[in-house]
C-alpha cells in the first residue's frame, strides 16, 4: 500500500479543486464624507426595452451615504454624459466635490470622453481588475437589487 504523500494530483484534479481567493467582507477604506467615492456600474442589455427604447441602466452610488441615482440608457456610450449630469446635481445639492469614481474597466468608463471629464474635474478614476466584480461590490449589489 502506498502512502498519501506519494500520490500526485493530475492536472484535471488540480484544476477541479481550485477555489477563488476570498475577499474581505467589508472594506477598511470606507469614505469619510459624502462624494468622496462614487461607485458605478452599467447593467444590460435587458430583454425588454422601455417605450423609448432604453435597454441599459447605469448607477452612481455614494460610498458614505449609499445615496444612489439611476439613469436609463439606449447605449453604453451615454455613460460619460450621465456621469457629468450626476456630478453637477450631486455637487450642487451637497456643496461638496466628487473625488473618486470606482468602476470596472468597461469601455464606457475608459473612453476618451469619460477620461477627459474626470481629468478636467480632478476626479480620480479607480478601476477594478478584470473579472473581479467583488471589488466593486457596492455597485454590483445595487444592480442586483434593481434587476
Amino acid at each position: 500500500m502506498t502512502s498519501a504523500k506519494q500520490w500526485e494530483l493530475c492536472d484535471g484534479c488540480a484544476l477541479g479543486k481550485q477555489t477563488r481567493v476570498s475577499y474581505m467582507k467589508s472594506s477598511p477604506n470606507r469614505a469619510k464624507q459624502v462624494l468622496e467615492v462614487i461607485h458605478s456600474d452599467v447593467c444590460g442589455p435587458m430583454q425588454t426595452s422601455t417605450f423609448s427604447g432604453k435597454r441599459y441602466f447605469v448607477t452612481f452610488t455614494d460610498d458614505k451615504s449609499h445615496f444612489c441615482v439611476v439613469y436609463l440608457l439606449r447605449n453604453k456610450s451615454e455613460v460619460a454624459d450621465k456621469f457629468a449630469e450626476f456630478v453637477a446635481m450631486a455637487e450642487t445639492q451637497t456643496g461638496k466635490r466628487v473625488k473618486t469614481l470606482r468602476s470596472d474597466n468597461g469601455g464606457e468608463y475608459t473612453s476618451g470622453a469619460m477620461a477627459k471629464f474626470c481629468k478636467d474635474r480632478g476626479i480620480e478614476q479607480k478601476f477594478t481588475p478584470p473579472y473581479t466584480p467583488q471589488l466593486n461590490g457596492v455597485a454590483e449589489r445595487m444592480n442586483r437589487t434593481l434587476r
